[in-house]
């Protein structure tokens, strides 16, 4: 469908359209600036060393040890509370995912369960021609994605800011997420950890 050459269209559906091109195109934009930023530097993307080095300073006002249940869901609930300032909703999520979160080194999104990987391009165009708000897109080989949620929705009324909690999105195929439901996520004791 082309901006200019749809004069049957309603004018608000033309401007929404509109709007939604530019807003494609915005993301675009984000995208190839986050790829660029991983082509010059693959650890622009994930650096262990300093994920490692921020995870201690993060926490290094709990004491895991020496704190029973209860004390220590407080003292993580009052952290994460101080702390986490730009909550995003679920609708702001797939933005963030598209641009950068779900970004590999390689520059495109995998499943989450079976590693298939996905074209961010391809992805973020194809929202024009689905013009509902779904979060469902096109995989690399037609199948479709959605997001998922690692810790599932049920388990918190689909209630935000938990709803939109980037901590725990990640893309992935639609059949493997309708098949998980809302089961408990686990590694199995011989699973080995892939590294790139």
């Amino acid at each position: 469908m082309n901006l200019q050459s749809d004069s049957l269209m309603p004018n608000e559906d033309l401007n929404f359209r509109a709007k939604l091109e530019i807003s494609i195109n915005e993301k675009l934009k984000v995208l190839r600036e986050n790829q660029e930023k991983i082509v010059r530097n693959k650890r622009a993307y994930y650096d262990a060393e300093k994920n490692h080095q921020d995870i201690i300073q993060y926490y290094q006002n709990i004491d895991f040890h020496n704190s029973n249940g209860k004390e220590l869901f407080k003292l993580l609930h009052n952290l994460l509370e101080v702390t986490h300032h730009n909550q995003f909703s679920y609708a702001q999520s797939g933005d963030h995912l598209e641009t950068w979160v779900d970004l590999h080194p390689y520059r495109k999104y995998k499943s989450l369960y079976s590693g298939k990987q996905a074209d961010p391009e391809m992805v973020i165009r194809s929202e024009l021609e689905n013009l509902t708000v779904s979060n469902i897109v096109p995989g690399q080989n037609g199948e479709s994605l959605n997001i998922e949620h690692v810790i599932p929705q049920s388990w918190f009324s689909k209630k935000e800011p938990m709803r939109g909690d980037m901590h725990h999105l990640f893309y992935c195929e639609i059949n493997c997420n309708s098949f998980r439901g809302n089961k408990q996520y686990h590694n199995f004791p011989d699973y080995k950890p892939e590294v790139e």
